[in-house]
């Protein structure tokens, strides 16, 4: 009983973490949710995109009409792909590594926006289909196997000069994406067992109302302090993946 309790108070954390960033679910929820079902990693990640997915069903709505749909298709055509190739890997492949790259990944943009420095420019990069499907694989292999989707996604649209609130609403449609193709995924190879079903469908419930208060937080947040600690977020959630990576 105490390992559920502790398992939905993670998710609903992580759940107002993401309803006022617009992500860090997983990055903030999957390392203490393997400790609450004692290491149990696969556990964790499918527990973890249960519970997300009534997350995003209010984030969804949020962002419908300010995410910019017209760049979604080649990034959900290359989710589906890196999905398929994260699910052939789900069962043997070891995290260490793959935390460390999110981790660098992370510090190394978040700091760079934290800088305010460019390499020339607006700091902005133009649409280009190769940029968006390699974004987009990442997305889908990296999300099978740690459930933070988030990185890859964060990197591109950084890298296109949005500002972090259109970076949020962009966020949104392909997490549902990813979270869809996760689960099934999970369930057609057997990884979702009735307990942790029916545990995520409890949280599941609770979980709409604090996204839904971490919005409303988010909405009365000035905008340079929104700015400024979305990207101390992704510093922040970049160090502690890299420190966990080493101790695996």
């Amino acid at each position: 009983m105490i390992t559920e309790v502790t398992a939905v108070v993670i998710v609903l954390l992580a759940a107002t973490l993401q309803g006022f960033f617009g992500f860090g679910y997983a990055l903030f929820g999957v390392p203490l949710l393997t400790w609450a079902f004692g290491g149990d990693a696969k556990t964790a990640v499918v527990f973890s995109t249960i519970t997300v997915a009534f997350h995003e069903a209010v984030m969804l709505t949020w962002a419908a009409k300010r995410a910019p749909w017209g760049e979604t298709l080649w990034l959900v055509v290359a989710i589906g792909l890196g999905t398929a190739l994260g699910l052939e890997a789900f069962g043997s492949m070891k995290s260490p590594h793959l935390m460390l790259i999110l981790g660098t990944s992370l510090v190394f943009i978040g700091g760079w926006k934290l800088s305010g420095w460019t390499p020339g420019g607006d700091g902005s990069m133009p649409f280009k289909v190769h940029w968006a499907l390699t974004a987009g694989v990442a997305t889908g292999f990296i999300g099978v196997l740690t459930c933070a989707t988030g990185p890859p996604l964060i990197i591109y649209a950084s890298l296109r000069g949005w500002s972090p609130k259109f970076i949020k609403a962009f966020l949104q449609p392909l997490f549902v994406v990813s979270i869809a193709l996760r689960m099934g995924g999970y369930m057609w190879q057997g990884e979702v067992s009735s307990p942790i079903l029916y545990l995520g469908l409890i949280a599941g419930v609770p979980t709409l109302l604090v996204t839904w208060l971490g919005l409303r937080l988010s909405h009365k947040a000035p905008k340079h302090i929104f700015d400024r600690g979305f990207y101390v977020l992704v510093c922040v959630l970049g160090a502690i993946t890299f420190a966990k990576a080493f101790l695996k």
